[in-house]
């Protein structure tokens, strides 16, 4: 079996990482037929606000062109937060920040995993006026093999990992799942600015 390694664009977001170029149109393709019967924004719509069937379509559409959006942030601080919450870490961003001069390579050799949720939603207006919002929910999740990651005054400064996959969950907080992608995800880059490790008092 031969395997394909992408090393990944340092300025890649979300949406590019996993589903590279893909147009809007082709994303909210893969969402539309996922929508339940009863729409997105129909029920969300008050009696004194009643929409025509074509103009509850048109709504849904821009509410799924709006969600990708939702997809536009960059991956790296998103797992470098996760990572920074590793004892490991932890014990290293002590070591550094009482030796400033010195840096400390911590390597994770098991695989590891790092889950990252949100819970965005998008309004919807009509006539200019908020009805209501329709909820998701974001789960992205880095799934990492051997990892090593420089630590700097408390803080992480470069990362390197050779085999790693990113796989990202777009649903509507009821539960129905819209748009699912996994690929693969090196990441070898400086971190820029650092990434904090939050340290944990030193027991008395």
């Amino acid at each position: 079996m031969t395997t394909t390694r992408t090393d990944i664009d340092h300025d890649a977001s979300l949406r590019t990482a996993v589903f590279e170029q893909a147009p809007d149109g082709e994303l909210t393709g893969r969402m539309r037929p996922q929508i339940p019967a009863t729409g997105l924004v129909s029920g969300r719509v008050p009696r004194t606000h009643p929409l025509p069937r074509s103009a509850s379509r048109l709504l849904d559409a821009r509410v799924l062109e709006a969600a990708l959006r939702f997809l536009d942030q960059d991956p790296h601080p998103l797992l470098l937060t996760g990572l920074a919450r590793y004892r490991a870490l932890t014990d290293a961003a002590r070591a550094t920040l009482a030796a400033p001069e010195k840096d400390v390579v911590v390597t994770l050799v098991e695989p590891y995993r790092v889950t990252s949720r949100h819970h965005p939603e998008v309004a919807v207006l009509v006539d200019g006026t908020e009805v209501g919002t329709v909820e998701f929910d974001l789960d992205v999740t880095f799934a990492m093999g051997e990892t090593s990651l420089a630590v700097r005054k408390g803080e992480i400064a470069a990362v390197d990992c050779v085999a790693g996959s990113l796989t990202l969950d777009l649903s509507l907080a009821t539960g129905d799942r819209l748009l699912h992608g996994s690929k693969g995800f090196p990441v070898h880059r400086d971190v820029n600015p650092p990434i904090p490790i939050p340290h944990l008092p030193v027991a008395p």
